[in-house]
């Protein structure tokens, strides 16, 4: 009876699971959808800038503030948009 429960508890947690990502990744697809012009972003390898452009498949981020460079991503390579980017970004100039 114990072993029961354990497996009905185990495919609990892993149903669970697979919902919250699944619910994280609509999420973050549906923020990428919505991304605009002067949006902060910051991208699965970690670079941070603000959007300048944005094409179908892609964005034009500028990184380093005004003076920075300019590069394009594929809008897939985007983690997140707006305020769960900002402080990344604000944090990246601190010194330790």
């Amino acid at each position: 009876m114990r072993s029961a429960t354990r497996t009905s508890l185990v495919i609990f947690s892993m149903f669970s699971a697979g919902r919250k990502q699944k619910k994280q990744e609509a999420e973050r697809r549906a923020a990428i959808a919505r991304v605009k012009i002067g949006d902060t972003i910051m991208t699965f390898a970690g670079i941070t800038g603000t959007v300048e452009r944005v094409g179908e498949t892609t964005v034009d981020v500028r990184t380093g503030g005004t003076n920075g460079s300019v590069v394009t991503f594929v809008k897939d390579a985007i983690k997140s948009v707006g305020d769960q980017a900002a402080p990344a970004i604000a944090t990246a100039g601190a010194k330790p």
